[in-house]
């Protein structure tokens, strides 16, 4: 993770010059969406966190979330230095700026910077509690499916090996913690080789190991090699059984499973796939680009006015939150808030502006193009 110097002013984001990085896609110090202003780390580990009311934050009243179990719905959701925006609430969770950020059925995981490392947190919205940390310098901090419990992430701290852990938020205990297939970091000399995690669907947890790309059976315990000596950047996403995946002229391939007979998309930028693995985003140019699974076809809805748009989160199979801008520099342009629905054919806006691009966490577990 890169030091973030208190109140820098934010990067200026080429997307561009992004989607023409290629492969490079895990970088020693993040691209963008990183808490702007960060707030001096109180020692505490544990903070009860408050709901705010969103009309002395310009918003309209919020409706309290449910504290167990009631994160189940996906909806708009962005985090600004120590306050998560989950639709029309806001859970405070001072004094933990928020640097990256994963949901659950139960409630959201982030990771905030102390020191040398990141804190791994977990907050309900009515307590907020460390369970776990990570030094781990570049890519996806954090990764969940799109339903269910789990989050997983790297214990780079761990000694002899770096770890990977799956944690169970519904439990608050620990489902999984190997070390299997790492070398210790000293002897990783290229950033490729790093362990990361990529994804969780259902039972099954995915990460980037020094053997290679692996997928974890939570149920029995077992891990297989799918690509063996494969780079961080291979797999990105996996959902309802479908991966999305580098393929050798960087397009983004899309299958039932890991191998050279594959349907592929265009795009070579960080592919999200819908819940169900019917559709999945990626960023051929300037913005987002939706394409049908199954056929390949571009579907992407209307932004209406909006020249640059980005998802954010897959709300659900058919529709998605994004941020747009009317002109196109993401630094220096109004970020507003968007939700697309695929079926629908159009984007609509949701909110006129929700801060500066360099201030906004997103719910995908490091910044847009660390994945």
């Amino acid at each position: 993770m890169k030091e973030r110097a208190t109140a820098a002013g934010g990067p200026e984001v080429d997307i561009d010059a992004i989607m023409a990085n290629g492969d490079r896609r895990i970088r020693r110090t993040r691209i963008a969406i990183a808490v702007g202003v960060i707030a001096a780390l109180v020692t505490a580990a544990v903070a009860v966190p408050a709901l705010l009311d969103r009309d002395t934050l310009g918003g309209k009243d919020l409706q309290p979330v449910t504290p167990t179990g009631g994160f189940a719905t996906r909806t708009t959701t962005y985090a600004v230095d120590t306050t998560i925006y989950y639709g029309d609430d806001a859970i405070d969770v001072t004094p933990h700026p928020v640097s990256s950020l994963v949901q659950t059925d139960f409630g959201f995981v982030f990771t905030s910077k102390k020191g040398d490392h990141e804190d791994v947190l977990f907050t309900d919205a009515t307590r907020t509690t460390k369970i776990g940390e990570t030094a781990q310098q570049a890519g996806t901090l954090l990764a969940a499916d799109d339903s269910g419990p789990y989050v997983e992430w790297v214990d780079t701290l761990a000694e002899p090996l770096p770890e990977f852990v799956v944690y169970d938020t519904s439990t608050g205990k620990e489902v999984a913690r190997t070390s299997e297939g790492n070398t210790p970091l000293s002897q990783v000399k290229d950033e490729f080789a790093q362990p990361v995690v990529h994804a969780i669907d259902g039972q099954m947890a995915y990460w980037h190991s020094s053997a290679g790309t692996v997928g974890y059976d939570l149920t029995t315990g077992s891990q297989d090699v799918l690509r063996p000596d494969s780079s961080v950047s291979y797999l990105f996403d996996v959902a309802g059984g479908v991966f999305a995946y580098s393929a050798k002229d960087l397009s983004t391939a899309v299958n039932t499973r890991l191998g050279p007979d594959r349907p592929f998309v265009p795009g070579i930028g960080e592919p999200q796939l819908s819940p169900g693995g019917t559709y999945v985003m990626t960023m051929p140019g300037k913005g987002s680009r939706i394409f049908e699974v199954s056929t390949q076809a571009d579907v992407t809805p209307d932004p209406l006015k909006y020249a640059v748009v980005l998802l954010t989160q897959w709300i659900d199979d058919d529709s998605y939150a994004a941020i747009g801008t009317r002109g196109g520099n993401l630094s220096t342009d109004t970020i507003g808030q968007l939700v697309c629905g695929v079926s629908k054919g159009v984007c609509t806006p949701d909110s006129a502006s929700i801060g500066t691009y360099d201030a906004l966490v997103f719910p995908v577990g490091g910044g847009l193009t660390d994945r």
